[in-house]
C-alpha cells in the first residue's frame, strides 16, 4: 500500500514519499519536519519542539508538492505547470534510482496534466 497518482505511473510509499520530500525540501534550505503539518510524534519528535514554520515564507514553487497530502488529494493544472519543471532542476543531479525515476515519471504527469487541463491525482 502507497500513493499512486493518476495521471502517470510514479508511486512511493508513505515512508518513501515523505523521505522524497525530505531531500527535495532540503535541496531548497528547508528542514521539512519543522515546517507546519509535519509533527511526527510517532517518529519520536516532541511537541515543545516543533517550530512549525510557516509555508508562506516559502517562495520556491516546489512548495505546492511538499505541503501537500500524501495520501489524498490534487494539484491543479496551473500547480502542476510550475512544480514540473522546478521538480526537474531539483533531482537533475541526483543518483539515479527509484526516486529519481519516480520524480521524472512525476513530472511528466504533470506534463499531461496540463497539456490535458486536468488535476493530477493523489490516491
Amino acid at each position: 500500500m502507497g500513493l499512486d497518482f493518476r495521471p502517470g505511473k510514479a508511486s512511493w510509499s508513505y515512508g518513501g514519499f515523505h523521505h522524497f520530500r525530505v531531500r527535495l525540501a532540503h535541496k531548497i534550505g528547508i528542514d521539512l519536519n519543522q515546517m507546519e503539518g509535519f509533527f511526527r510524534p510517532w517518529a519520536g519528535q516532541l511537541e515543545e519542539d516543533f517550530v512549525g514554520y510557516s509555508w508562506e515564507s516559502v517562495i520556491d514553487p516546489i512548495k505546492y508538492l511538499l505541503n501537500h497530502s500524501d495520501c489524498d488529494g490534487i494539484l491543479i493544472p496551473w500547480e502542476c505547470s510550475v512544480v514540473a519543471p522546478r521538480l526537474r532542476e531539483l533531482v537533475v543531479e541526483w543518483e539515479d534510482g527509484y526516486d529519481k525515476t519516480n520524480a521524472l515519471m512525476l513530472a511528466d504527469a504533470m506534463d499531461q496534466c496540463v497539456k490535458e487541463g486536468i488535476d493530477l491525482e493523489f490516491c
